[in-house]
């Protein structure tokens, strides 16, 4: 399993931003008016920087590049897209780029996977918005960022 804030072979840290400047987040989901949504939330706070908005999985990782974004936000369950494929790949893209999972269901197998392919966490949607800033906070800071209802559903695998 790849450790949040290393990359898995190379063992580099994952950019973290610094406590002035705000984590440049890249947000993926299929539900457009959550992307809106956490926009617009997000202009409000001087902690969080949305760069950019896709409603697909294409181009993810271009975009994340192009935008320098030091997270991406990411839905479980976008369609046409291998959502583990995706993480692996931002998570050992050059430089390796954090991936905070951000789903409407807690399944502790996917969980699991998510975190095996390099995730550095798993929050739910049915978190508040504040909740979901600090899990972002936390997770760009190369920590691992599981909602209780994920813990739990890891936790019932045992």
């Amino acid at each position: 399993m790849s450790l949040p804030g290393r990359h898995a072979e190379s063992g580099e840290s994952r950019s973290t931003p610094s406590a002035r400047q705000p984590v440049r987040i890249l947000s993926v989901d299929d539900n457009e008016m959550m992307g809106e949504a956490l926009s617009r939330w997000a202009r409000r706070r001087d902690d969080i920087d949305v760069v950019g908005c896709l409603f697909s999985g294409e181009g993810v990782r271009e975009a994340a590049d192009r935008e320098h974004a030091a997270l991406v936000l990411m839905d479980y369950d976008i369609p046409g897209t291998d959502t583990l494929a995706l993480i692996h790949d931002l998570t050992h893209a050059q430089p390796p780029r954090c991936v905070l999972v951000l789903s409407g269901h807690s399944h502790g197998p996917e969980i699991l996977r998510c975190l095996e392919e390099g995730a550095s966490g798993y929050v739910s949607k049915d978190n508040d918005f504040e909740y979901i800033a600090t899990a972002i906070t936390r997770a760009a800071g190369g920590e691992v960022v599981l909602c209780p209802e994920a813990a739990a559903a890891i936790v019932g695998l045992m």
